[in-house]
């Protein structure tokens, strides 16, 4: 089998991260997508082709919250922000 690495775009935007990678002749069960520790990887194998490719995932990324999609041999994962907490009021009482 020959490993190769996968081209890969990523686009940011106020909701997070988008990360389309190049997995042609892959299916999506010979896919996995890890998020262990603050690192991506992405596995494929398609055919005699490995791909595999890792990334360090910024502190914001909502790793519970990531989506994968195959489609065409296009790998596409969204990587939520982390809600950010929202600062609030908060009434004092009187004993």
């Amino acid at each position: 089998m020959t490993n190769q690495t996968p081209k890969v775009d990523v686009w940011r935007s106020d909701e997070g991260w988008r990360l389309v990678a190049e997995l042609p002749g892959a299916r999506a069960e010979g896919v996995k997508v890890t998020a262990d520790r603050g690192t991506l990887t992405v596995y494929a194998e398609a055919g005699a082709r490995i791909f595999k490719r890792s990334f360090t995932l910024p502190d914001e990324v909502d790793a519970d919250g990531i989506g994968a999609r195959l489609e065409r041999g296009l790998l596409t994962l969204n990587l939520p922000r982390v809600p950010t907490a929202r600062s609030r009021q908060i009434r004092v009482e009187s004993a």
